[in-house]
């Protein structure tokens, strides 16, 4: 159910010529946090952005994921680059 309706949004978002933005945190970010976030987000892909804040447990930092491609700011996902960084 749940992917139909991420689906869905993704279809209305894409009708109205917008990008859907999905933000993953550990609590909700206030909306100066999320306008800060869609408006870096529109500078660089130069189009207009609809945010929608996903609340995980235990995430430990921000992931951003526009149109398929995901910046990793959590903790996690600096120690894995880091990580990948060493092994090389």
């Amino acid at each position: 159910m749940q992917r139909i309706l991420e689906l869905l949004d993704l279809e209305s978002a894409k009708k109205n010529n917008l990008v859907l933005a999905k933000v993953y945190s550990e609590q909700e970010l206030d909306a100066n946090e999320l306008e800060e976030i869609e408006v870096k987000i529109e500078k660089k892909i130069s189009r207009k952005t609809v945010i929608k804040n996903i609340i995980k447990e235990n995430w430990g930092g921000i992931t951003v994921e526009v149109d398929g491609k995901i910046v990793d700011l959590s903790i996690e996902g600096k120690v894995n680059n880091l990580k990948r960084k060493l092994i090389v």
